[in-house]
This record gives structure tokens, sequence and C-alpha cells, in this order.
């Protein structure tokens, strides 16, 4: 996932061909990514916001995204602890 990652700010197992619940996110550009296994949505914001998108499975095509504002996600880290 790290290698595939590169310049983008998020890449998901299935985009890989992995049948696994895990993603790697970065907020920045130079941040180091974090990784969340099993993750779940608690909760997502009414409120909606689009934004530009590139897809890794098709390489060149960008498209507006419209997704909610904030959302609360569970997810595990690689040491297995639990975050809220």
């Amino acid at each position: 996932l790290r290698s595939a990652l590169g310049e983008h700010y998020g890449v998901a197992a299935p985009q890989l061909g992995t049948s696994a619940r895990v993603f790697l996110l970065r907020a920045y550009a130079d941040d180091e990514p974090w990784i969340a296994i099993n993750p779940s949505i608690q909760r997502r914001s009414r409120e909606m916001v689009a934004g530009w998108e590139t897809c890794l499975s098709v390489p060149g095509y960008a498209a507006s995204v419209e997704r909610p504002a904030a959302v609360d996600v569970r997810y595990e880290r690689l040491d297995r602890t639990a975050v809220e």
C-alpha cells in the first residue's frame, strides 16, 4: 500500500486487488500516512462538500465527488489498538 500511495493522499487495498478492509491516508502531501484497519463510519455530517479526486484504478481520470464534510471513524492501528 505504501508504495502505491506515491504522491496521492489515499489508497485502499481493493484498489490494488486485495480484498481487505485497509486504507492509507495522509492529510497533506508531506505527511507520513496513517493506516486504518477494519474502518467503520460511526457518524457523518449532513453537510456535503465537493472536491476533485483522481483514481489509481483508472489512471488519468479525475472527477468532482461529493462527500460528507466530516466523519467519525472507528478503526484499528497496525498494533491492533482501537481508535475512535
